[in-house]
C-alpha cells in the first residue's frame, strides 16, 4: 500500500473511534428517582428518555408480613419497588 492509503485509513479509523466514543455529542444527566416496572427498575436520563442508565431485575429481600398479617411484602434493595404475595393459610389435618 502507499503511504497515502495508509494515512488515509489512520484518518478513517480515528474517526470511528471518536465517533463511536461520542456518539450523541453530548453528556447524559440522569434523574436520581428510579424508575420501574413489575420486573425491573432504572434511571432515566433527564435530557433523553429513550436513554436508561443501572436498569436491571428487583433484588427482593427476603418478604416481611404486612400490618393484618395476611400478606408478606417484599422490597427491592436497590429501588424500594415493593410486590405482596399471599400468606398462605395453614390447613390443620385432624385424625
Amino acid at each position: 500500500m502507499t503511504r497515502k492509503i495508509k494515512a488515509l485509513l489512520l484518518v478513517v479509523l480515528a474517526l470511528m473511534v471518536v465517533f463511536t466514543f461520542a456518539a450523541c455529542g453530548h453528556q447524559h444527566t440522569y434523574s436520581e428517582e428510579w424508575t420501574s416496572n413489575a420486573t425491573h427498575h432504572w434511571q432515566d436520563a433527564t435530557c433523553n428518555h429513550d436513554e436508561k442508565r443501572y436498569e436491571g431485575e428487583h433484588q427482593f429481600g427476603a418478604g416481611e408480613p404486612n400490618a393484618a398479617g395476611t400478606e408478606l411484602v417484599y422490597t427491592c434493595r436497590i429501588c424500594k419497588y415493593t410486590k405482596t404475595e399471599p400468606i398462605p393459610v395453614h390447613q390443620h389435618v385432624y385424625e
